[in-house]
């Protein structure tokens, strides 16, 4: 998973160059204001209340209703305990004309202690018929029910009995019927293009994941209540459908349709639950358990799942051997959906993906494309195990699935694919995320207090993986598997809360470590520290001191934040364990230990020499050193920069710049690491120091500072440019290198670099079969042949955008059109942005966005939002939002009193549009600062530096 910018990295889903300019839309927005919005669950919503979201496709006949007081079990945000489900039988009718389904479920299910009140889950469903209860599963001894109703607010369906229902075995019945939905939640319809006659066809997917089961069948929808799910669907024969399970039978039905008959599945949690409507193909194999794993996709890319089922089969393989718990399906089927909300999803037997992150075509792809798809399929794979083996009981407990799966998505597909450097690049596509998003005051816990959740965001995801990833180095490997074993076999099929899982850790390596103990404040407590080496008195020494780490240094690190529900546990201290090496032994890695109680550590520093912390950057902790210290790091980078590793140059970088935002140390410390890169070839060092300085360069932007910046940049970039070449060689690593200099470098105009990006551009518009762009420098000629041509070479290839039926490389491709040179062709990708003959609505903002991050069309994309003002308010209703995303890199007050000027000129009422003109106007504000602060120092800077 990859892509950063100066604020942090994000994402799976498209190439690292968009993935960049996406995250600095958001992060630059986070950096201004917060208050636009906190942290949100992936069902938008920050709390624990998931019945809050709406279906928009679909409605109930029941209007909300205030219930009797005897159910005060409805005012629970919590389904009763005393209810649990054994079994769903249902069957599913989709209609492919219509776009609805009727659906007809029978739950088995166990009362534990006396109740009057069955209650459940439904959203967005119509009952076409009062539910009935009885003690048989063919309803032949009903028991009276007295009312039914939904309680909207908590997304409840109540079933009132006559009589208490007895402690025992029942089953209950729903009819229902409901429209597949358009906002890519529950069961839901999208379109497609076929390839063989290029009709747009429709395809049903689901998502269920975190509250949306019940929007399909009535169901106890929370993650600790499993059962297993018995599902017969029905369609139309010209359709194939895939469920979690495999057939039991396929049988024609009347109506020219098909009914697929699915075996139970395993005892499993309805979020888990999963269809497929489609006319896909598979390529399939066989793992070495005879496990059938299939890759699905269109019929036209149907060989582009080749990679997938390669890493899927060794991946499943790789988690057997590793965990000694065998993947316990008898199929595991991947599916490519054109659209997909999330970057994937685990059902158990039908994981579904966006179909960019399951398609590899080696004529096409980039190799971040490749990492991309071995990175999720890998983390897909680890919730077979993390997440559906065993789940977490609640949802504030996210991150035992989304935590684990991310750090063993790195550490099995390393070994899949050695070459990509995946544990390497943990630091940088994961610690670091986790960075940001942790620094501020409004951070949160990675397990937060049972109200609030689930967050699908960076501290559950990127800090929770990083945490395992220094569990594992401080307790030893052998001891932290043999934890994981012992959890996996102690609570399958099951639910666990972190306290268990730190419990049987510790008690099955006999206490050599209390991981309770060792790792509780890192999980229970928001935040990280700062680590700061200063020279001892004693000769030779070095002090060790943790405060917390926030990104505005004039907060205070020790106070609760007045807006944050969150309090610390350990009074913001950690226990710190600490790696570090030497100038005088760079090959030795020296271990110490900080506690939580805060305690200075002093340690051997020898005179004359350099200290570099956090080795590997094995700890999630940023490091301070003094002014000499930096010195020191600089100077031995250049004078010999092969005593660091990769990890721990792109860590030195990553601590630094960010320091110099917050005025922590000025801005030469970065810069003077920068130094030595005129001999650096690696990926590592090079990703994160482009990604300081196009922010830097798009700060200064249209001043004359921009050109002292931009000598540097290419003085520095320009020699590993020329090393590697416009060119289709080595390995993986080195790939990704290439493409990360050679988009530097012709970004900053390197004549070599153009030339050869304009003249194999040419060719392939010659023959572009022949002349095939190799997709790991794909992007950089694209971006270049437009940016160097004309309206033949824009035109050329908006017509291969139009034709293509690749998602990747039309994403690619849309990108390149953005970087034309001539105002009135980017004008026109505007105006065909706003045409649905031309591009398709949903990449409208994209378009804008892209415009607005060419220098060229800096002004001009703000110019046209204005001229056009009134289609962004008829189509969003506001204007505010794109105005966010043309203007984030304005710098000067002209501009933002402009801004000002429309917002004043073209009021929008409403706490949401006051939000994002508060946020607008401080993130230029920001700009403004920088430039009235940084931009001399820099500029000198520069200037003296590039002799």
């Amino acid at each position: 998973m990859a892509g950063k910018n100066e604020e942090g990295k994000s994402g799976v889903f498209c190439s690292k160059t968009q993935i960049i300019i996406a995250i600095i839309i958001a992060i630059v927005l986070i950096v201004a204001v917060g208050v636009i919005a906190g942290v949100v669950s992936r069902s938008g919503s920050a709390a624990s209340q998931p019945t809050t979201a709406t279906t928009t496709t679909a409605t109930t006949t029941a209007k909300p209703t205030t219930p009797p007081p005897k159910y005060s079990q409805l005012n629970s945000v919590r389904l009763p305990t005393n209810v649990i489900p054994l079994n769903y039988t249902f069957t599913l009718d989709i209609d492919m004309t219509k776009l609805t389904y009727d659906g007809n479920n029978v739950i088995r299910f166990q009362v534990t202690s006396p109740t009057n009140v069955i209650i459940v889950h439904a959203d967005g469903i119509t009952m076409k018929s009062a539910p009935k209860v009885a003690t048989d599963s063919g309803f032949t001894s009903t028991l009276a029910v007295s009312d039914y109703g939904q309680y909207h607010k908590n997304s409840f369906y109540y079933i009132g009995m006559q009589n208490n229902l007895a402690a025992g075995i029942y089953y209950i019945q729903f009819i229902y019927t409901a429209k597949l939905s358009t906002d890519l939640n529950g069961l839901y319809k999208y379109q497609y293009t076929r390839a063989s006659d290029r009709a747009v066809v429709w395809g049903v997917a689901s998502q269920c994941e975190d509250f949306y089961a019940r929007r399909i069948i009535p169901c106890f929808d929370e993650p600790a209540m499993k059962a297993t799910f018995t599902a017969t669907v029905i369609i139309p024969n010209n359709y194939t459908t895939l469920s979690n399970m495999p057939t039991t039978s396929i049988t024609d039905s009347a109506g020219n349709k098909k009914t697929y008959s699915y075996q139970p599945t395993v005892v499993m949690s309805s979020y888990l639950l999963a269809f497929t409507v489609d006319d896909f193909e598979s390529v399939e194999a066989r793992t070495s358990k005879n496990t059938l794993v299939r890759v699905f996709s269109r019929k036209s890319i149907k060989n582009d799942g080749m990679y997938a089922l390669g890493a899927a089969i060794n991946i499943t393989e790789f988690f057997e051997n590793l965990l000694d718990v065998p993947y316990p399906l008898a199929k595991q089927d991947h599916v490519s959906v054109p659209r997909f909300d999330s970057g994937a999803m685990e059902n158990w037997g039908l994981i579904l993906y966006r179909e960019e992150l399951l398609s590899y075509n080696r004529f096409l792809s980039s190799t971040s494309t490749k990492e991309r798809i071995v990175a999720i399929v890998a983390h897909e794979l680890a919730h077979m195990w993390f997440g559906n083996w065993v789940t977490m009981t609640w949802w504030n407990h996210l991150w035992l699935n989304e935590g684990f799966a991310t750090y063993f998505a790195a550490y099995s597909a390393s070994f899949y694919e050695p070459s990509m450097n995946l544990m390497a690049q943990f630091t940088t596509d994961d610690l670091q995320i986790g960075f940001i998003s942790d620094a501020s005051p409004n951070s949160h816990p990675i397990v937060p207090p049972a109200q609030y959740g689930p967050f699908f965001d960076r501290i559950t995801y990127q800090k929770g993986g990083s945490i395992l990833r220094m569990l594992r180095d401080h307790m030893g490997h052998d001891d932290f598997i043999n934890g994981i074993k012992a959890y996996l076999q102690q609570y399958r099929y099951g639910n666990a809360y972190t306290e268990q899982l730190f419990s049987i850790m510790t008690s099955t390596i006999n206490n050599r470590v209390n991981v309770t103990d060792f790792i509780g404040c890192w999980i229970y407590q928001m935040g990280y520290p700062l680590i700061t080496v200063k020279r001892g008195t004693a000769a030779n020494t070095a002090v060790l001191s943790q405060v917390r780490y926030l990104a505005n240094k004039d907060l205070d690190p020790n106070a609760e934040s007045a807006t944050s529900p969150y309090k610390q546990t350990c009074g913001y201290k950690w226990n710190v364990p600490v790696k570090y090496i030497i100038g005088t032994e760079p090959n030795s890695v020296r271990k110490t230990f900080m506690s939580k109680s805060g305690a200075d550590v002093t340690i051997n520093w020898p005179a004359n020499t350099w200290i570099k912390v956090n080795a590997e950057q094995m700890g999630f902790y940023r490091v301070m050193y003094d002014d000499a210290g930096w010195a020191a790091l600089a100077t031995a980078l250049q004078t010999d920069h092969t005593q660091f590793s990769k990890t721990d140059i792109a860590s030195l970088l990553d601590d630094a710049w960010p320091f110099a935002r917050a005025d922590r140390v000025s801005f030469t410390v970065p810069l003077s690491l920068t130094k030595y890169m005129t001999k650096e070839t690696s990926y590592l060092p090079w990703f994160i120091a482009n990604i300081y300085f196009r922010t830097m360069g798009r700060r200064l932007s249209g001043r004359k500072s921009y050109q002292d910046y931009a000598q540097y940049h290419l003085k520095i970039v320009s020699p590993p440019s020329d090393i590697l070449g416009m060119m289709d060689m080595g390995g993986d690593i080195e790939k990704e290198a290439r493409n990360e200099i050679l988009e530097a470098a012709c970004g900053l105009g390197y004549a070599p670099c153009l030339m050869n990006a304009s003249m194999m551009f040419q060719k392939f518009m010659e023959d572009p079969v022949n002349n095939n762009i190799p997709g790991a420098i794909r992007d950089v000629v694209f971006n270049y042949g437009i940016a160097n041509g004309g309206v033949k070479e824009w035109d050329f290839l908006f017509k291969m955008y139009k034709e293509s039926l690749s998602i990747a490389d039309r994403a690619r491709m849309l990108f390149a059109l953005g970087q034309s040179r001539d105002d009135w062709i980017l004008k026109r990708f505007m105006t065909y942005a706003m045409d649905p003959t031309k591009i398709s609505p949903s990449f409208t903002v994209t378009v804008f966005s892209y415009v607005s991050l060419n220098p060229v069309g800096k002004y001009l994309a703000w110019d046209y939002v204005r001229e056009k003002k009134s289609y962004f308010m008829q189509r969003f209703r506001s204007t505010r939002p794109i105005i966010r995303t043309v203007t984030r890199y304005f710098n000067n007050q002209f501009r933002l009193n402009q801004v000002q000027q429309f917002f004043t000129s073209n009021p929008e009422s409403g706490a949401v549009a006051t939000a994002f003109e508060n946020a607008i106007t401080a993130t230029i504000q920001f700009n403004i600062n920088y430039i009235s602060k940084y931009e001399n120092i820099l500029s000198t800077w520069f200037k003296q530096n590039m002799a």
